[in-house]
């Protein structure tokens, strides 16, 4: 989403960014290579577990029958079968990217930033990272609920995008 903003900024009244993370944050040391660890095991053909251990390595199957509860039946399934998506396209350009300072100080969208109460260093430091450097940023820190905010705690969110997107529609 930030991204894109930089890239077209004319296209966005708003920005939302949920739990963002950014691999240039102190607490992003190793990143890569704990998930050339995963992506290893990838590769191995053993999707399932590949899932489960970027969902949280030893707590992934908790997380991932925690997750099964909140959403729609098959999306779990739905989820091992973007895993190839994920390993393929997505953390690797995760990874690759490197944010514009000077372009993202440029942008003027009133933006919500949303943090789970519970998440991880990186999304705490990316969070204020970016919240630095954007001109209008609003936030939410969303109690009782880690780096899946908006299905931890979708109420919370719902009416905390509610709210900011009346505020931001009034500016």
């Amino acid at each position: 989403m930030l991204q894109a903003a930089i890239d077209a900024p004319g296209r966005f009244t708003t920005m939302t960014l949920l739990e963002p993370g950014m691999f240039t944050v102190p607490s992003a040391t190793g990143m890569d290579e704990a998930m050339a660890a995963i992506a290893r095991v990838f590769e191995s053909g053993d999707h399932r577990q590949a899932m489960l251990l970027f969902l949280g390595g030893g707590r992934g199957a908790d997380t991932m029958t925690r997750l099964e509860e909140e959403l729609p039946d098959g999306a779990g399934e739905r989820a091992l079968a973007d895993v190839p998506a994920l390993f393929g396209l997505d953390l690797p350009a995760g990874s690759a990217w490197e944010l514009d300072e000077h372009a993202a100080r440029s942008l003027r969208q009133p933006t919500l930033l949303v943090l789970g109460s519970d998440t991880g260093p990186i999304y705490r430091e990316s969070n204020t990272a970016i919240a630095n450097l954007l001109a209008n940023v609003e936030q939410l820190q969303v109690g009782g609920a880690g780096h899946f905010v908006h299905i931890e705690q979708p109420e919370q969110v719902a009416e905390g995008l509610a709210s900011f997107l009346k505020r931001a529609a009034i500016a």
